[in-house]
């Protein structure tokens, strides 16, 4: 089953060819001319069998940043030099670790949250993009982190719920890294 996206810089085309319902995927790109549609398109073929998942995450020119389950049941991330793209090439950027990563997005170009399962609970830290390198870890109510939102200029704002039998408690916050603070912008209660 084929899917695509275009690349954050909007310049490169992202093939995802999945194979049933298995958390795997072939990775085709092409480079996107300046205008229009190509009259032909040649794919670079970065994987080219199902032996994992490969999810765009985000790309620092020709360089992306892919999270994979490749030799990693509980996700990584790596980096892929397009213009160097054969596996013995690739960089672990972020180990995998005891913990599920269940999602990565990139905010100010530069960050990334993640989000982890840890103990039955989302556990949510900020890296930095090109050395993974933890800068720190988001101290949020205990409960299910249902989606984020931030862009280059935007404070990253973080949708949580936790879940008491069939009643769901909805929060959304705020957090802004530069003053490592966390606002409460909105919460329904139980009445």
């Amino acid at each position: 089953m084929p899917g695509c996206e275009v690349s954050d810089c909007g310049t490169i085309l992202l093939v995802y060819i999945s194979k049933g319902c298995e958390p795997v995927n072939k990775l085709w790109v092409h480079d996107l001319p300046d205008q229009g549609l190509p009259e032909q398109f040649n794919f670079t073929k970065i994987v080219d069998n199902f032996d994992a998942e490969y999810d765009f995450i985000a790309n620092k020119g020709r360089v992306f940043y892919l999270k994979t389950n490749l030799k990693a049941d509980r996700y990584k991330l790596i980096s892929v030099d397009l213009d160097n793209p054969s596996q013995e090439n690739w960089k672990e950027i972020m180990a995998e670790k005891t913990s599920v990563l269940e999602w990565i997005g990139c905010v100010r170009g530069n960050l990334l949250v993640t989000c982890y399962m840890e103990d039955c609970v989302n556990r949510l830290y900020i890296h930095q993009l090109e050395s993974g390198s933890l800068i720190q870890a988001v101290d949020l109510p205990p409960g299910s982190i249902v989606g984020y939102s931030g862009r280059s200029r935007i404070p990253l704002c973080i949708s949580s719920s936790c879940r008491l039998s069939i009643l769901v408690l909805s929060t959304t916050w705020t957090y802004q890294r530069e003053k490592t603070t966390l606002r409460l912008r909105y919460s329904k209660r139980l009445q």
